[in-house]
């Protein structure tokens, strides 16, 4: 599976013909609407989780069984976000002229446009901890150290020891690690063609990492091989590759065969070795994702996904992922504590609903004073491109 390399002449008019297909998609829906939506799904996945089960902390089984399982879903919700992301770097690489400083430019205007928010999201979970502290003894805790709080605005905090200052912040870290890897496997691909190497054996060499990493992820992930570093995102890099395989075949660039594959193989790993239910489980939702996208990259329709409800959380999901916990689990909490004895299941209720108005709140003002800006201000970063028509991810 060829990834960023400069093609010869011929290669150049078969990789046009394959791209055809592409061409045919309304250029209105550049944005993928259904993806924007499945975000905000994805985000409201997890936040119902954590938000259900701060209302129903000290209370088992208040919010009733129903909406428990409902909420023990939520943990799956990273699974929709990783496939997602694979899809949404590969559109954004595409055409890329790849080399090192492609690289260096393409992580400054990633890390811009996710730094500026999740450090705004740092310094204001130090300051919520120290007020929290002061206002519900029974809740405070010591501040991280200096080392814990720069490990985590670097995303190193797995690798030098520390615990995550949220929760959610290790799935940043996979993320970060899944952004460099493929752009630097694009860079190194295009210096093999730079060296001479010729497009058949780029493409062949392209093809076996992916295939192999793609296998040796599922593995580790139900368990067949031995776990890797838990600071290493290779257990979970086969959700992150299957969204970019997603995108080679909306381009054309691969053949259905491919991700038929791809998807069998999740499939197997979730039926013949799945060691839990929630790998079972985790496996069968990136399965369900890879379906949910390709449906709509075929048949493009106005759903619920696209209504204007669902791509307003699409537009404020990274806000909602950092801040739900920060300010949502907060105002949950708060309103257990203030109703004391007399919490029930209508409070339970209550105290959710407050939980995550508190968190679409809190996200939409973070999108909108630092979100935003970040996004313009990455966009001022420019990826050197391509002045020629070819391959980008190719199989």
């Amino acid at each position: 599976m060829t990834i960023g390399v400069s093609e010869s002449p011929g290669v150049v008019a078969q990789s046009a013909s394959m791209t055809a297909a592409a061409t045919e998609v309304p250029s209105g829906r550049a944005r993928f609407e259904f993806i924007d939506g499945l975000r905000g799904v994805a985000a409201i996945m997890v936040a119902i989780g954590h938000l259900a089960h701060a209302a129903a902390d000290r209370h088992p089984g208040i919010l009733g069984p129903g909406i428990e399982a409902i909420a023990s879903l939520g943990r799956y919700g990273v699974q929709i976000f990783f496939v997602l992301s694979g899809f949404v770097i590969a559109h954004s690489v595409t055409g890329g002229e790849y080399s090192f400083k492609y690289f260096g430019r393409f992580a400054a205007r990633r890390f811009v446009r996710l730094d500026l928010p999740y450090w705004s999201v740092i310094a204001l979970e130090m300051a919520l901890l120290w007020l929290s502290g002061q206002l519900l003894a029974q809740y405070s805790r010591e501040l991280p150290s200096f080392g814990a709080i720069a490990a985590n605005a670097f995303y190193l905090q797995n690798f030098l020891g520390y615990p995550h200052i949220l929760p959610v912040f290790w799935t940043l870290c996979y993320e970060v690690q899944f952004y460099l890897v493929l752009v630097l496997s694009l860079v190194l691909l295009a210096r093999l063609r730079n060296a001479g190497v010729s497009a058949a054996t780029t493409r062949l060499i392209a093809t076996a990492a992916l295939s192999i990493g793609f296998l040796w992820s599922v593995c580790l992930f139900v368990g067949l091989l031995p776990p890797a570093h838990p600071a290493l995102f290779f257990d979970r890099w086969f959700q992150f590759a299957l969204g970019v395989i997603i995108y080679l075949y909306y381009r054309g660039h691969c053949g259905i065969e491919v991700l038929i594959v791809s998807v069998m193989l999740c499939l197997g790993a979730a039926v013949l070795f799945g060691a839990d239910a929630y790998r079972v489980t985790a496996l069968l939702v990136t399965v369900a994702t890879a379906v949910g996208i390709v449906c709509s990259l075929h048949f493009p329709r106005r759903g619920l996904l696209e209504g204007a409800s669902m791509q307003f959380l699409g537009r404020i999901s990274y806000s909602l992922y950092l801040l739900h916990l920060a300010i949502g689990w907060r105002a949950t909490v708060l309103v257990r504590e203030l109703i004391g004895s007399h919490y029930s299941t209508a409070w339970a209720y209550f105290a959710f609903a407050v939980g995550m108005a508190a968190s679409i709140v809190a996200a939409w003002i973070a999108n909108v004073l630092i979100e935003q800006p970040a996004i313009r201000l990455a966009r001022t970063i420019d990826l050197p491109k391509r002045r020629h028509s070819s391959a980008v991810l190719s199989a």
